[in-house]
């Protein structure tokens, strides 16, 4: 009997496992040409082209080619190829596309998107090809890929917070504007509005998610709602916030750095916020005691190697112009008159013996090619070429990196605009990026570290930060909403820990005299809200509160006439709970699949802005 029962659940595993296992596929396609078409830009703009039977052209008069299909609900993409590719030459056409645009490898892309519970696979691909100065085009492909069984995926990720913690008590709103350390003292307790002598400070709580946009992504991570950050609260222990009380706590600001966790300084890059440069937080006492920061526990094993460098990062970018009045591109210094800009960026402590990276990006509007020379510290370093504007595109976009070695406290970058001769041109500068390694020294201010070498290495790695003189603390923040405190293991003018290596982790050094100071908002106080809780509604009006009258007079004749539910709600609601008080006009969509996920009845249907 148990020898049949053990083949049974080993039939079961088997089982399972082919349910999950990787699928291969093979799908073809057979692309149309349809040539001498009359093809209608706008009232001022016709083309006579080529194009695949059932697609149109991209921006730069460029045919395009999509399909899609249905597809198994809960699976992912495990890997694609095009295969068994038929080409045909052009002869006569070439000069009806965007030569410019036209690649040099296949440009393919190749998804899975999910919409109300049903999976859809979308093929792109550019069916132009160019090898020198000839143009050929694609007739016919296989689509090699396969896919399997996403065990994560096959639940929806839906919100578990039905009540948001603005819901009672309260609340006090205020702002930072960049990543560290920051300390509110009773005056600011004061300015906000908080009766300081009547609190007890054991049960200070402060909310907030960082400042930094959310992501577009529905899979990506976010925080299901408003979270309870750790603090430090300097002489709560008598239960009283007294005038050299003080709290400390970590704060994420409204710009962050992306592919860290790859541990790969050149995959590396800034997100700029577009919608605000500022991030919130909010204070509230609760009745029982708030989130503390605690100390990190000790590690006593044997270390494999001392760190005395880290990886670092910065950027200087201005987001000023929107050259068309439209998308999420923007750009700052102009070069249209003054062709030459110089740049001293700091960069404290450079480790000399490792090569810096400087990434610049830029925009051109020429009717020519044109280019960006990047000089660094007086070397010739790279340029950026930018096509000649052609079709729909207006402007052209690129962006270029170089590798130096430098040495010092800042690098200096010139930028020159060469616009081959063309007057009208116009072009600004997007961004510059610095990333490189330093030396780990205290210096009087707080600063964040890392190193990717540990971050990719096991072992146990000791870190050294000279200077332990000009350091009141360290703590780990890997964790942004749960810090620690880290204890200094030397008694020398040395800081000195350990850390396991193979995790990506993050640091800050903190001085006690360059704690950063929180900002005072116009509306301070919160009154009490609770979307989190709404469920099972046909229609949302979301407004200003300045609207919110007129709003709700369409929404009772929706009531009255159309037999609907319906709510009207405010845009800074929805802020505050969903993105945690940034103007960001993601945290909408989330708030609207919040309603689609917890809906029991009333699925929401519309929407109105």
């Amino acid at each position: 009997m148990n020898y049949l029962k053990r083949n049974l659940i080993l039939l079961f595993i088997i089982v399972g496992n082919l349910l999950f296992a990787q699928q291969t596929k093979i799908k073809q396609f057979q692309l149309n040409w349809v040539d001498n078409v009359d093809f209608t830009i706008n009232k001022n703009l016709k083309i006579k082209t080529s194009l695949v039977e059932g697609n149109l052209i991209d921006g730069n008069f460029n045919p395009t080619y999509t399909s899609s299909w249905d597809i198994e609900n809960s699976v992912e993409i495990g890997g694609f190829s095009i295969i068994n590719i038929q080409y045909e030459p052009i002869y006569n056409n070439s000069n009806l596309y965007g030569v410019n645009y036209i690649p040099k490898a296949l440009d393919v892309k190749f998804n899975i998107v999910k919409s109300r519970n049903k999976s859809t696979a979308i093929l792109n691909i550019m069916p132009l090809l160019k090898e020198g100065t000839t143009i050929k085009r694609i007739v016919s492909f296989d689509l090699e890929y396969s896919v399997f069984a996403n065990k994560k995926s096959i639940k929806s990720k839906i919100s578990t917070v039905k009540n948001s913690v603005l819901s009672s008590g309260n609340w006090y709103k205020f702002s930072i504007d960049t990543t560290g350390v920051f300390k509110i003292d009773k005056k600011f307790m004061e300015n906000l509005g908080i009766d300081v002598k009547s609190i007890n400070p054991k049960n200070i709580q402060i909310y907030g998610n960082g400042g930094q946009m959310l992501p577009f992504k529905n899979s990506d991570l976010r925080y299901d709602g408003l979270q309870e950050n750790a603090i430090l609260i300097a002489g709560e222990e008598d239960n009283s916030f007294d005038d050299n009380d003080y709290i400390l706590f970590y704060a994420k600001g409204p710009h962050t750095w992306k592919n860290t966790k790859s541990a790969n300084l050149s995959e590396v890059e800034h997100q700029f916020n577009i919608f605000s440069d500022k991030a919130y937080y909010f204070i509230t006492i609760a009745d029982t005691p708030g989130k503390r920061i605690i100390e990190q526990t000790k590690i006593t094993n044997t270390v494999n190697q001392q760190i005395t460098t880290f990886h670092d990062f910065t950027f200087y970018e201005k987001d000023e112009i929107n050259l068309f009045a439209a998308g999420q591109q923007w750009f700052g210094d102009s070069y249209n008159i003054e062709n030459i800009h110089s740049y001293t960026i700091p960069f404290n402590n450079i480790d000399p013996s490792e090569n810096v990276i400087v990434r610049v990006r830029g925009v051109a509007e020429s009717s020519l090619t044109s280019q960006m020379d990047v000089k660094v510290n007086n070397q010739s370093l790279f340029g950026i070429n930018f096509y000649a504007k052609g079709g729909l595109t207006k402007a052209v976009a690129n962006e270029n990196s170089g590798n130096i070695q430098l040495s010092g406290n800042s690098v200096n970058v010139e930028i020159t605009y060469n616009n081959n001769g063309n007057p009208s041109a116009k072009a600004y500068l997007d961004y510059i990026e610095i990333l490189g390694k330093k030396k780990l020294v205290g210096n009087e201010k707080q600063f964040s570290f890392r190193n990717f070498d540990v971050d990719k290495t096991a072992g146990i790695f000791e870190f050294l930060i000279e200077n332990a003189s000009s350091i009141s603390a360290v703590w780990d923040v890997t964790d942004a909403i749960n810090p620690t405190v880290i204890l200094n293991e030397s008694t020398s003018n040395n800081f000195i820990f350990k850390a396991v290596g193979g995790i990506p982790k993050e640091y800050i050094v903190l001085n006690e005299k360059d704690y950063y100071v929180p900002q005072k908002v116009e509306d301070t106080q919160i009154a009490n809200q609770n979307l989190h809780s709404l469920n099972n509604i046909d229609y949302i009006i979301i407004t200003q509160d300045f609207l919110k009258e007129q709003a709700q007079r369409l929404a009772d004749y929706h009531i009255q006439n159309s037999n609907l539910k319906v709510q009207v709600i405010s845009l800074h609601q929805i802020y505050n709970e969903f993105s945690s008080g940034s103007p960001d006009i993601t945290a909408i969509r989330d708030f609207v699949k919040h309603l689609y996920d917890n809906a029991t009845t009333n699925k929401i249907k519309y929407v109105c802005l």
